[in-house]
């Protein structure tokens, strides 16, 4: 469950319904909840 939204850019979070979204740091993909992440 800690890695529910990992891979799923552009899908609704299963919390919230917000779009996934992806961003590259150091060259690394992180995807996050824009709605849910704190």
């Amino acid at each position: 469950q800690k890695h529910c939204v990992y891979g799923r850019e552009g899908e609704p979070c299963p919390r919230c319904s917000r779009p996934i979204r992806r961003v590259i740091i150091g060259q690394r993909s992180t995807f996050f909840c824009h709605g849910c992440q704190r």
